[in-house]
């Protein structure tokens, strides 16, 4: 197990630690006891990962708030890629819906960062061919570098948008599901904010 934690001296100054607390286990492994490392943290960066996750608790209440205010498929869509492209820190997002649950007539909203700005007209649905049917067959979230990416069996470049596509920087897909595991299409991400 491992966490950060900030504990305050008798004086009430903050005293920030992380710690990582492991099983002792005897020859019939059995735990016998609990090994426990505990390392003293800069205030600054305890205080940085509290904001930062503090951040991302609010971009989280800000999307629900925004998905349930949605009054239209494209709306909602539109809100989930802001969301994600939010809370990921990302430059692009993209997020598909499955219509008629196929691919082949996929709702697709795309949002890239000012970086990509000279492709922000840029407009192509995933079609569920290639690496994107890996999506549908695992039904789990798939994250690659860019040289994973490329160097994958079923990745085929962007096909017939080769020449209009922004470029990427590694990739994140994740399907967006119903609560009966059906597929209702799928959240790709690309080029970490750093």
């Amino acid at each position: 197990m491992r966490g950060e934690a900030v504990f305050r001296h008798k004086n009430g100054t903050p005293f920030p630690v992380a710690f990582r607390a492991c099983p002792i286990l005897d020859s019939s492994q059995n735990a016998s006891g609990t090994l426990l490392e505990v390392q003293a943290l800069e205030l600054d960066e305890t205080q940085a990962t509290l904001r930062k996750r503090s951040e991302r608790l609010q971009a989280l209440a800000s999307a629900s708030l925004a998905i349930t205010a949605a009054t239209s498929l494209e709306e909602l869509l539109i809100s989930v890629t802001k969301a994600a492209q939010e809370i990921v820190g990302v430059h692009q997002a993209t997020v598909g819906f499955l219509q008629n649950n196929s691919w082949s007539s996929l709702i697709a909203v795309n949002l890239l960062s000012d970086k990509y700005k000279e492709w922000q007209d840029f407009r192509a649905s995933p079609h569920g061919s290639g690496i994107y049917t890996m999506i549908g067959e695992t039904n789990k979230p798939i994250r690659m570098t860019q040289a994973e990416l490329e160097a994958h069996p079923r990745w085929r470049g962007f096909g017939q948008y080769a020449s209009a596509h922004p470029p990427m920087r590694g990739w994140l897909a994740a399907p967006l599901v119903w609560k009966d595991d059906r597929i209702l299409g799928l959240i790709q991400l690309s080029d970490k904010m750093d």
